[in-house]
């Protein structure tokens, strides 16, 4: 293996594991806040659909930012905030659902 290909392989490692990890995590966090959901409360789901459809988008943005740092060798630094903004999207996801149950 020379080394551009394993360079490449490198960089491209985190970005398949950390990908899988934050897909794994929306999971998890759909799983919960469908279980925290009081439908009683919020029968549309408008407050949990609009906390999904914004975990959802910057989820999206944190994978885009990951692969585009991997391919093109840029700075891991700003992709990182990416990946906080998209946990902190699903733990703010569970907790909209959790004040469903409380009337909130």
């Amino acid at each position: 293996m020379d080394r551009d290909a394993r360079s490449m392989s490198t960089r491209i490692a985190p970005a398949v594991l950390g990908s899988l990890a934050l897909v794994v995590l929306a999971g998890l966090a759909g799983w919960a806040a469908v279980a925290l959901h009081d439908s009683a409360l919020d029968p549309r789901w408008s407050a949990v659909g609009t906390a999904a459809l914004f975990a959802a988008l910057f989820c999206l943005l944190a994978i885009y930012k990951l692969w585009r740092v991997a391919r093109s060798g840029g700075t891991w630094w700003k992709m990182t905030w990416w990946m906080v903004l998209g946990v902190l999207s699903l733990v703010a996801l569970d907790f909209v659902a959790l004040a469903t149950r409380f009337g909130g």
